[in-house]
């Protein structure tokens, strides 16, 4: 398991938007068998792929917290 970020700075703490894991693909119901021709290079290229989905992803967030504050 990788080790915890812990930043030194209370600014630079990260919160998780998403992610994904083998785990995950088995919930997706991907089969064990499919999921061992996974090699870790593709599930970074897979991830690499699903970031680019979000491309507007700072003005989305900008949103999200404007209208929480504005609660």
């Amino acid at each position: 398991m990788a080790d915890i970020y812990v930043p030194e700075d209370p600014q630079d703490k990260p919160f998780a938007v998403l992610s994904f894991s083998r785990q995950i693909l088995t919930s997706l119901e991907f089969t064990s068998e499919q999921m061992s021709r996974l090699t870790d290079e593709d599930m970074e290229r897979i991830a690499a792929s699903l970031a680019t989905t979000y491309p507007d992803f700072m003005q989305r967030v900008r949103l999200n917290v404007t209208l929480y504050l504005a609660k």
